[in-house]
């Protein structure tokens, strides 16, 4: 997009149903564990702002999505 003004993002998000999840994440540590990941990799990518990855890691902490 060219020229002044917001750029507009749209998009669709599809949840995954707890059959996948459970497929994905055997436990809520194997979650946790994954998002850890994901959020060292965002921040050492420079994608991600370190206390932004502890605010998401803190949240799968409290609500993982799997038992």
């Amino acid at each position: 997009q060219t020229g002044e003004g917001p750029i507009q993002f749209s998009g669709q998000t599809i949840p995954f149903d707890q059959a996948t999840l459970d497929a994905l994440y055997p436990s809520a540590q194997a979650y946790i564990q994954a998002v850890e990941g994901a959020a060292q990799a965002a921040v050492d990518g420079g994608f991600l702002l370190p206390a932004d990855a502890e605010t998401l890691i803190a949240q799968a902490r409290e609500n993982p999505p799997v038992d």
